[in-house]
């Protein structure tokens, strides 16, 4: 039983990360501020950082649901499957630290 919590946990947190990406997205898309440069940076760091979350998330389940060569077959499936995105964080996040330090507040 114990173990089943600790899974149902690990899907909880895939949900609210999925969940909160989308509405870090969609609340972009409802104020209108898709043409803010910043407002889209945040957005790509935060969705990168989850996605990231999620895959680790899934693995962990992964491996402890299977084992053996089952665990080895579907980790490569996870990997082959899952949506990599290719952002240039280090300068995403130096973007908006310097729009930050320009205005003198927290740009989110």
């Amino acid at each position: 039983m114990i173990n089943k919590q600790e899974l149902i946990f690990r899907i909880s947190d895939i949900i609210i990360n999925i969940y909160s990406a989308e509405s870090i997205i969609l609340r972009i898309v409802k104020e209108n501020i898709a043409e803010d440069a910043i407002a889209m940076k945040i957005a790509k760091v935060y969705c990168h950082d989850a996605l990231f979350i999620i895959y680790k998330l899934l693995y962990e389940i992964f491996e402890s649901i299977y084992d053996g060569n089952d665990l080895e077959n579907n980790l490569k499936l996870l990997d082959k499957n899952f949506m990599k995105v290719n952002y240039d964080i280090v300068s995403l996040l130096r973007d908006i630290a310097d729009k930050g330090i320009e205005i003198n507040e927290c740009p989110f």
